[in-house]
């Protein structure tokens, strides 16, 4: 068993408490994102203890349409080597998390059961809800190889289980040598992604870039626009369900830490306006990334790296400070 697999008895018994709390009084399965107390206008830990852990949140947080089933991505590390300067990864043991609501709370958080016996990483959902993404390493491939070779899995839900995964051909690039790191999908289908690898020198770059769907097919990546892709490192987008706007991470001039939240809008004529900081109200000089809205609209989730104790953990916000930026 691995780390992160071993909860702590405290984390459990907390997790406990918190549904049956919840449980009495809400057989509706309304989305209340397990049972936390609502952010207002600054940024304030996720479900501290329960997904805010003292692992690595390793992806953006995306809910089903309904609200009433989270995913995300966990790098662990080895509690046993904790140090001042922070505690080693165990890549090789990232997986992908799941919570789900029932008529009697939230469930235990716990590695999604179809990806226990291999790494998995980056989940996405679809834009009709019904389809559940993520990416996994080539069995084959070296695992000291960077980027390691990856294949994209797809899986249905059946049964009220997620289940039957299969590799989906022809959706992101899987050129040797690149990799992705996080995608998304407006409700029209459209997919944006990041995308990139080691120069000559070993330095990883990203660009972001935009798929569209047409006639039941994914077209030719084209690499968005300069005034998106202007830093030393454009990843991790967030694409609006009407694609009215997008959400990604960026290294550049200008940037109040190690890679900050920007934001832009698209114009009427289709074309995509300036790149904006979103403020130091969400970004610190730590790392942000990994930006996420809910379905209902009201929340912005984010991964920050704020220090080499915690790493990174998720963070979330009321979402009126994108219109504040409008």
């Amino acid at each position: 068993m691995n780390s992160l697999a071993r909860i702590s008895l405290l984390t459990m018994l907390l997790f406990a408490m918190l549904n049956c709390n919840s449980s009495s009084n809400n057989t509706d399965l309304i989305p209340d994102y397990l049972g936390q107390t609502p952010p207002g206008n600054i940024p304030v830990l996720f479900a501290p203890g329960i997904v805010a852990s003292m692992h690595h949140e390793h992806s953006k947080v995306v809910f089903t349409n309904n609200g009433l089933e989270m995913f995300w991505a966990v790098i662990p590390v080895d509690t046993n080597q904790r140090s001042e300067t922070g505690r080693p990864f165990l890549p090789g043991e990232q997986n992908v998390w799941h919570t789900y609501k029932t008529e009697t709370g939230w469930s235990i958080p716990s590695i999604l059961e179809l990806t226990k016996t291999t790494s998995a990483s980056s989940p996405a959902i679809s834009s009709n809800g019904k389809t559940l993404f993520y990416k996994s390493p080539d069995p084959n491939s070296d695992p000291d190889e960077r980027p390691r070779p990856n294949f994209l899995y797809s899986t249905k839900k059946e049964n009220d289980k997620w289940s039957n995964p299969n590799i989906v051909d022809n959706i992101l690039p899987n050129k040797k040598g690149m990799s992705y790191a996080s995608f998304c999908f407006a409700d029209n289908g459209n997919l944006y992604f990041d995308y990139g690898g080691p120069d000559e020198t070993g330095e990883w770059w990203w660009n972001l870039y935009f798929s569209e769907f047409k006639n039941g097919m994914y077209q030719e990546p084209v690499k968005l626009e300069y005034g998106i892709n202007d830093g030393e490192v454009d990843w991790c987008p967030w694409i609006a369900p009407d694609e009215s706007y997008l959400i990604w991470s960026s290294h550049r001039e200008g940037q109040f830490g190690n890679g900050d939240l920007y934001i832009c809008f698209r114009n009427e004529d289709g074309s995509w306006g300036a790149a904006t900081n979103m403020g130091e109200t969400i970004n610190t000089p730590g790392q942000e990334r990994f930006p996420s809205v809910t379905p209902d609209g009201k929340y912005l989730f984010f991964a920050r790296h704020s220090d080499a104790i915690t790493y990174s953990d998720i963070y979330w916000v009321d979402s009126k400070i994108i219109n504040k930026l409008k």
